[in-house]
C-alpha cells in the first residue's frame, strides 16, 4: 500500500507526504514508513514497526486524517489488496452509517472517502 499526498506551502513550494508499507521489518510482522519532503529536496522518513495489522491501520487512519486537516490532497494511491480500501476509513469525519446511506448503502473505497472528506473539510 502506498498513499502520497501533497499541498502548496506558504512559500509556494510543494510539500509531499507519503505513507507506505513496502519496507519490511525484521522485528515485527507489520511496518509503516512515513516520508516527507519539500519540492525536489531531500526526503526524510520515519519507520514504525507494529505487532498487529489493527495497530498499523489505526496509525494510518490517524496520520491521513491529520494530513487532510492540514490541507494535503491526494496525489497517488495504490494497493495490491483491493480489500484494503474497503477496510480502512482514514478520513472518517462522520459515522460510517451516514456515509453508507449517502452512497446507497454500500461502503466507498479509500479514494472516494478521502476525496469526500477533503471536500467537507474545504467547505467547512
Amino acid at each position: 500500500m502506498i498513499v502520497t499526498l501533497f499541498k502548496t506551502g506558504k512559500d509556494g513550494k510543494l510539500l509531499y507526504y507519503t505513507v507506505h508499507d513496502r519496507q519490511a521489518s525484521l522485528i515485527s510482522p507489520y511496518a509503516l514508513t512515513l516520508s516527507w519532503r519539500v519540492g525536489n529536496g531531500r526526503e526524510r522518513s520515519r519507520f514504525y514497526p507494529f505487532d498487529s495489522l489493527a495497530e498499523m491501520d489505526k496509525m494510518i487512519r490517524a496520520v491521513l486524517q491529520k494530513r487532510f486537516k492540514d490541507g494535503y490532497r491526494l496525489l497517488y494511491s495504490f494497493s495490491r489488496d483491493a480489500r484494503w480500501s474497503e477496510r480502512l476509513d482514514p478520513t472518517e469525519v462522520r459515522p460510517a452509517s451516514e456515509q453508507a446511506q449517502e452512497q446507497g448503502g454500500r461502503g466507498g473505497g479509500l479514494l472516494a472517502r478521502a476525496a469526500e472528506a477533503h471536500k467537507r473539510l474545504a467547505t467547512g
